[in-house]
Formats: structure tokens, sequence, C-alpha cells
């Protein structure tokens, strides 16, 4: 759980305009919003901008549900009193309780345990938390925003979201584009991210027309490790084509289905079996990594 801080980078194509007009739109609403699009595309920069468009004196607090076990997503969520667990040592106030007044975001919802979902649906339809542990309940005024990458759709259908909770959260919905082919987008980000480089660096006609060619299936993220890779590895100011390192395996993310997962259970191995390197390498978030072991855990025991 974390506290997102105030600083939003608004880009310049016509795409995310229409994005943005719509956020904006939506910040004037109390009712939850929905956010989809591919892994990477920046979901969570989108609730940044309803929270800080939308005057609620409180907080925007983010939560990825696909890094949480059962135990811990009801815990981080909803607060936990002493004893309420092995390891509880001390009371928690959980998302909800720090985000009241304010907004949750909570990222990768499809992934909730089903048991938490439930509870989850509880809070939003009367306003009450009850802590893990606790006899009493605490009431909360949270303006609550969704996202994921995956197909909620399907998951329903596979009975592992709940119907009642997605009508609940399905409110407003808003669809991040992704960055292939959003050229002006692309350029404007790269000077961001290199403008805060340490130090700072500029990109050569030459490098910035490789970064332009790019895919990016990875969008955001990968082209944020690209740039991040490029500086680790050159001390001069101006960037060079040859110091932009494209990584064959990045493409794979475009794949969808078995095949993608295949390709990322099969990089986990080759590197150690760390997540971590995993993500980076196919310039992926770390808890669609995750999601896809769980996956194969599943198949395994089943």
């Amino acid at each position: 759980m974390k506290v997102a801080s105030s600083e939003i980078l608004m880009l310049p194509s016509a795409a995310m305009a229409q994005v943005y007009d719509t956020a904006i739109r939506y910040a004037a609403s109390a009712a939850p919003v929905f956010i989809s699009g591919e892994t990477g595309v920046g979901k969570e920069h989108l609730a940044q901008m309803i929270h800080h468009r939308s005057g609620r004196s409180g907080r925007l607090v983010t939560v990825n549900a696909a890094c949480l076990s059962r135990q811990l997503a009801g815990s981080t969520l909803f607060g936990h009193r002493r004893g309420a667990f092995t390891g509880a040592t001390d009371d928690r106030d959980g998302a909800f309780v720090a985000a009241d007044a304010g907004t949750l975001f909570i990222d990768e919802t499809a992934e909730l345990d089903n048991g938490v979902q439930a509870e989850l649906l509880r809070v939003l339809e009367e306003g009450v938390v009850c802590p893990l542990g606790a006899n009493t309940e605490v009431t909360v005024d949270v303006r609550l925003i969704t996202a994921s990458c995956g197909d909620l759709f399907a998951a329903m259908r596979r009975g592992a979201f709940r119907v009642d909770l997605f009508h609940r959260i399905y409110v407003l919905a808003l669809e991040v584009p992704s960055l292939r082919g959003r050229e002006d987008d692309i350029a404007a980000l790269v000077s961001h991210f290199l403008d805060n480089a340490d130090p700072p660096r500029v990109a050569s006609r030459q490098a910035l027309a490789k970064l332009l060619g790019h895919h990016w299936p990875g969008n955001i993220r990968e082209l944020r490790n690209t740039l991040l890779r490029a500086c680790a590895v050159t001390t001069q100011q101006r960037l060079r084509r040859e110091d932009i390192e494209l990584l064959p395996t990045s493409c794979m993310v475009s794949v969808r289905g078995p095949a993608q997962h295949r390709e990322i259970i099969a990089a986990f191995e080759r590197h150690n079996r760390s997540a971590a390197v995993t993500a980076r390498v196919l310039g992926i978030h770390r808890a669609t990594v995750y999601r896809h072991l769980r996956q194969s855990q599943s198949a395994g025991g089943s």
C-alpha cells in the first residue's frame, strides 16, 4: 500500500487528450471508476489525475492486488487487530481507513480472492469496514478506482470474479490506449524521463528515431526501463542510437493467451526463478509474473 505523489505528466497526443477529458469529467463524480488497458500504460497515472481533480480532502492510496495473498489482501484493505492471525503483533489500519475522505485505487482487481471480493462488496454497499479480528466497524468515505489489464468478463465467466462486485465497480469506464503509434507521447516521455535522469540526458536524433520505431508492447514501463538501461551504460550526456538496447524478448508481451503464459514461465526458469529479473527482462510488471506463476501452481494442483 502506498500514497501516490502529486506529480502528473500530461501527454500531448490526441488519443490521450480524449482520455484526460473523460478523466476530468469523471473526477467531479463520486461514482466508482474502472480503468482498463494493457500493462504499463499508466493506469495509476490516470487514477492520480482523477483524485487530484476530485477536490476530495483525503489522500490517494494505491494497492496492487496481484501481489497479495488472501490473508494479506484482507489485512491490507480492511486492516486487522492484534492477534487476528499469526504475525499480527499490533493493530493496523487498512487502505480503506487510510483513504478515508480520499480515493482508494486498487490495481489488478481481478486478482482478488473471492472471499476478499465479498468483503469488498460489503464495504462498498454499506460504507463500513470491519478490520480482521475486530468486533466493531469503522465508517469510511472512500472514492474507489479499480483497474485491470486482464479481462474481467472472462474472469466472471470462469467464476473467478463476482458478477455483483463487477456491477458495483464498473460504473464509469475509462480505457487507456497502448503507447504504440503515439509518437508525440513517446517523444514527450523520452524528454521527461531523461530530464529527470541523474545526471540529466538528451536523446540524439538517431536514438529518438530508434525509440519511435519500436512497438513498445510493455508500454510506458518498458520505455522507462529502456532509458534507464541506456543511461547506465554510457557516461555521455547525449544518448546515441547504439546506447538504446531493445530487448528481443520484450516483443512477446504483445502475444496473449497460452503462448504468453509459456514464455513468461520459461523466462522465469531461465532467470533463476526471479520474478523481479523476469519482469525487467520482459518489460512487464512484476505482478504479471506473479499472476502467471499462480496460474501454473493452480494447474499443477488440479
